[in-house]
């Protein structure tokens, strides 16, 4: 550790280091002292709160209910939220949010792509914002300020910055570094053929529940985009990922098997990037073959391989699967929107990194 500015204990480079190497699996924990975490007590299942009160359905919202019901039931029905604190370092979803938000800028400002109309980029073009260092610098303050406006708005009583620039310097290259593996992937993608059709915007689609009715399940699509040459052209559902990867993790976090898909928590990159193909395939009037992927931009994109598995078949076109997935899907929705009860996962899978341990009785594992 080290000092950080303000006198608290912060992680030195040559942790985070380590923390955003792809050689590394690192886990995070929070170390408590045992006194302060009181003793196990259930929830009064006498006073659940009735399941519609639930009227849309994200893909993180499902994945919580299959990692954890209890989870779900906090987070989403409870609307218990944890309190966000100042992060010395960024936590993944962070960093992922950044990532996100510099994409969006440098091809809406840069690049004309407004998701009102189909887009056309070429390479030349990417490579020369790639290595444009004041459009890239200019690009993440943006970033900064739309985290800034997204924090106020969650915090109205806050009327400083939460994110600084100079408190990240680090982060910010690690940011900067993974939004160039996505443009060096576009980039060579470009020379084949890539048209932008539309940047961070919600797609919903209706799941019919037995009891009668139905429920809009989808959320925020990072990227729909046209790529291949003329006549060989796949409709392309990109979803960014700032998470870990290393070969060794590619069957959990690229593949899944049917029985598995809506069962395991591992399987939840591939569980969302399907329902945004489902969502998609709802408006596709090109026809097009819609092709999941997903882009880990820790990795150098230009080496990886991005497109799914289902069956141990490579998913080029999700309508030759969408039958299965849909009707695999409408059986998890039904089966949460008719739940009564909200188990905790057991505690051999209990997220170190959980916001609900002192309501569960547990205790954080050991780091």
């Amino acid at each position: 550790t080290a000092e950080t500015a303000e006198g608290g204990r912060g992680m030195s480079r040559f942790i985070m280091q380590i923390l955003y190497s792809d050689e590394f699996d690192v886990a995070r924990a929070t170390l408590q002292e045992k006194s302060i975490i009181p003793e196990i007590r259930e929830i009064d299942t006498s006073v659940i709160k009735p399941i519609d009160a639930i009227h849309s359905l994200s893909p993180s919202a499902l994945n919580t209910y299959i990692t954890c019901p209890r989870c779900f039931y906090l987070k989403y029905m409870e609307n218990l939220q944890p309190k966000e604190e100042e992060e010395a370092i960024f936590a993944s979803n962070t960093m992922g949010s950044f990532v996100h938000h510099v994409i969006e800028y440098i091809y809406a400002h840069y690049l004309g792509c407004d998701s009102k109309k189909t887009v056309r980029v070429n390479a030349d073009e990417i490579e020369a914002i790639r290595t444009n260092e004041d459009k890239m610098k200019e690009a993440l303050a943006v970033a900064y300020k739309r985290m800034n406006d997204e924090y106020r708005e969650k915090n109205p009583d806050c009327t400083d910055d939460h994110y600084l620039s100079e408190h990240h310097t680090t982060e910010n290259v690690i940011i900067l570094g993974y939004v160039n593996n996505i443009l060096e992937r576009d980039r060579e993608d470009a020379k084949a053929g890539l048209q932008i059709c539309l940047l961070e915007k919600k797609r919903m689609f209706s799941v019919p529940l037995h009891g009668g009715g139905e429920i809009p399940v989808g959320g925020k699509i990072d990227r729909l985009d046209i790529y291949g040459p003329e006549g060989n052209q796949v409709l392309r559902v990109v979803d960014y990922k700032s998470g870990n990867y290393n070969d060794n993790m590619h069957t959990k976090k690229m593949s899944s098997s049917w029985e598995e898909l809506m069962e395991s928590e591992e399987k939840g990159y591939v569980r969302q990037t399907m329902i945004y193909s489902q969502a998609v395939m709802q408006e596709n009037r090109l026809e097009l073959p819609i092709e999941p992927n997903l882009f880990f931009c820790r990795c150098k994109l230009t080496d990886l391989v991005t497109t799914i598995e289902m069956e141990k078949e490579t998913v080029h076109d999700f309508r030759a699967v969408q039958e299965p997935f849909y009707n695999a899907l409408t059986a998890k929705v039904n089966e949460l929107m008719s739940a009564t009860e909200f188990p905790p996962c057991e505690p051999d899978k209990c997220p170190s990194f959980c916001p609900f341990f002192r309501l569960c009785g547990r205790q954080p594992k050991d780091f």
